[in-house]
């Protein structure tokens, strides 16, 4: 209920058989809208009225009555969910029909940056190309969630190639999966403190310092180039880590 069918609702559980005017009085709402909770509390099956000596009165149902209009929205919901899954493929159809025009995302805060690493999770890709700060990682997500998502993805066999950094010199994970290559650069050198992927024709990057926020692109072409350049500094990092 909203609060203001609440008020009304609980005005009629404490008062019984009662008019609108009275309803209105004790429960705040004005007149004019307390006729409108009660037609929707009617709909709901939570109140219900009747008239005598040629005056309308109107009286709660049963508490228990809310249970059975739950169980009401559960089904209607979860119809609507078999409704959609059955519908995704042809609103897919429509949605990459827009291929031409860049798509972007943004999200903030830490469940934002988990909607956006769900969505690389959830994807087909089978290689990912990854930059991040291993410290600023794991300042922001407790060990448990790092290895779950490492679990999640190599159960996927999904491989990645990453470019890292760390101050402490400690890797994020000591025995790595033999689906991993991994690069480590010099946190003076070559600071990063963004979260990026490259998969499936998306780009993913979400700043890890002070405010959390991140952005999704999707498009062939700015994917192809970005990838270019992740290989380029790759090679280039290869080069380095020779050297030294």
């Amino acid at each position: 209920m909203s609060d203001k069918e609440a008020k009304v609702y609980l005005t009629m559980l404490e008062l019984g058989q009662v008019s609108v005017q009275e309803i209105s009085k004790k429960s705040g709402v004005n007149r004019a809208t307390t006729y409108v909770i009660l037609d929707s509390l009617m709909q709901k099956g939570l109140c219900s009225t009747y008239h005598k000596d040629k005056k309308e009165f109107y009286m709660a149902e049963s508490p228990e009555r809310i249970i059975s209009v739950l169980e009401l929205h559960k089904n209607e919901i979860d119809e609507q969910q078999k409704q959609i899954i059955e519908l995704m493929p042809q609103l897919k159809a429509i949605y990459n029909k827009q291929e031409s025009k860049p798509v972007v995302r943004f999200f903030e805060g830490k469940d934002g940056l988990k909607t956006m690493i769900q969505e690389q999770m959830d994807s087909n890709a089978k290689i990912l190309r990854m930059a991040f700060s291993v410290d600023d990682l794991k300042r922001i997500f407790t060990a448990e969630e790092m290895e779950q998502a490492y679990n999640d993805r190599v159960a996927k066999k999904v491989k990645v190639k990453a470019l890292l950094t760390t101050k402490s010199g400690v890797d994020y994970r000591q025995n790595p999966s033999d689906l991993d290559q991994r690069l480590k650069l010099s946190e003076t050198e070559f600071p990063i403190h963004c979260d990026i992927a490259l998969f499936d024709n998306k780009i993913r990057i979400a700043s890890l310092k002070d405010k959390l926020n991140g952005v999704i692109i999707e498009d062939e072409n700015i994917y192809k180039t970005f990838v270019s350049l992740f290989e380029l500094a790759w090679l280039g990092a290869l080069t380095l880590n020779k050297k030294k």
